[in-house]
């Protein structure tokens, strides 16, 4: 027997809520099992735009893919004792680390190393698909990490490094709330709510990552700042081998440098979350250590967000209104494209996303205290665009940018 019937009352009193995240466990428990015993068979393609798939022996799954552990068994710890305690980041990595370090996920199952061993139609060109769609050793997925790395150094505001120093110093943040934890090596039913602030309540101040800090939640990710009131919540995590897992169907990750409106939002989906829980030096506080956030961004969410992303250093210009820079990154992003979102993916359909893996670690911290909406620029200038519209095309003059960007009020872009 298991030692939740309190939190299953609480949670389906939470319709909405508790059917996500059913819905992501189904996901995040595909991810974890054993991979098909043999690649799908490939069928004729019906387009002739589309590359012929790769025959079905040309994909060799990955026995030894780096993937998450399995939900532990199931036992009867009714009456265990329960904790409950909040993580905040302290580190977040999109691109700090190189090679073999890289954090991720073998997300689709197979050993990519070349266009016919890829998992959907990825690019043909050999100089492309060596720097970004190889997966990385034990067919890890992650060709967001090298991309926000290039950006990184054209932009020296928004290289890896400095995302990390501004998390630190409270620019922008995220908080973990663990809840229903047994405090042992397994425990198979966990919950766990994911929510990114806006920094703290105090923002002259830096964060100390101590329960000295008073945190503000986003509250459009969050509708009170209650564990259920976030909007990604997994009442079913669990923890394995002293590692929580968790998992959702979505996540928001916004990153910003200073409070006037210029926000990246990665939208990451089919997303999984793992952390190994460990004490502090003096044992009194919970900590997360390799911490890894790993999914798909899909290419379309992707070209409208960064490309409406202010890089330069006064962040008043978006990508979008810079050619030369808005066509280099389309260019590199659309080749780039290594995966699928949805769990099945179709050897015969394009790739339709980029696989992403972020590193991160936390100590505790107490739960937030406030909830305000983030700012956010006025309308967007940039013209939509897709990996099939010319790199000659799709910018916008930076004389049309509103004369409020910036003002409190504006709406959260619709994902």
């Amino acid at each position: 027997m298991r030692k939740k019937l309190a939190w299953t009352v609480t949670a389906a009193a939470l319709a909405p809520l508790a059917l996500a995240a059913c819905a992501d466990i189904l996901g995040f428990e595909r991810i974890t099992q054993a991979y098909p015993d043999a690649a799908p068979e490939a069928a004729p393609s019906a387009s002739p735009s589309v590359p012929p798939p790769p025959a079905p022996d040309a994909r060799e799954l990955c026995p030894t893919g780096k993937r998450p552990a399995k939900r532990p068994d199931g036992g009867d710890t009714l009456g265990a004792p329960e904790e409950r305690f909040t993580v905040a980041f302290d580190r977040f990595d999109v691109g700090m680390r190189t090679g073999a370090s890289a954090p991720g996920y073998d997300l689709d199952g197979y050993c990519t190393v070349d266009p016919p061993t890829s998992s959907c139609v990825a690019t043909k060109l050999t100089t492309d698909f060596e720097a970004y769609v190889v997966d990385k050793p034990e067919g890890v997925d992650n060709t967001t990490f090298q991309l926000l790395r290039l950006l990184g150094d054209v932009y020296a505001a928004f290289s890896p490094a400095k995302i990390d120093e501004n998390l630190r110093r409270g620019r922008f943040g995220f908080l973990v709330d663990v809840q229903r934890y047994n405090g042992t090596a397994n425990d198979p039913d966990v919950g766990l709510a994911f929510r990114p602030t806006l920094g703290l309540v105090d923002e002259t101040k830096t964060p100390t990552f101590t329960e000295a800090d008073d945190w503000k939640l986003d509250s459009e990710f969050a509708n009170e700042v209650e564990f259920f009131g976030s909007a990604f919540v997994d009442v079913q995590a669990y923890v394995r081998d002293g590692v929580l897992h968790a998992s959702f169907s979505r996540l928001v990750l916004p990153i910003q440098r200073s409070n006037i409106g210029n926000v990246l939002r990665i939208v990451v989906k089919d997303v999984v979350l793992t952390a190994r829980l460990a004490r502090d030096d003096a044992g009194a506080r919970r900590r997360f250590e390799d911490g890894v956030i790993a999914g798909k961004w899909e290419v379309a969410e992707a070209l409208r967000d960064i490309r409406n992303f202010a890089f330069d250093p006064e962040e008043q210009l978006p990508l979008c209104t810079q050619p030369k820079f808005d066509a280099q990154f389309r260019a590199t992003v659309c080749p780039a494209r290594d995966i699928q979102t949805g769990i099945d993916s179709d050897a015969q359909a394009p790739c339709n996303a980029i696989s992403l893996g972020i590193g991160f670690s936390g100590q505790e911290t107490k739960p937030a205290v406030e909830r305000d909406p983030r700012l956010y620029r006025g309308p967007s200038i940039c013209p939509e665009v897709t990996c099939d519209t010319p790199l000659d095309a799709g910018f916008a003059d930076a004389a049309a940018l509103p004369t409020d960007a910036g003002d409190a009020g504006a709406d959260a872009p619709t994902d």
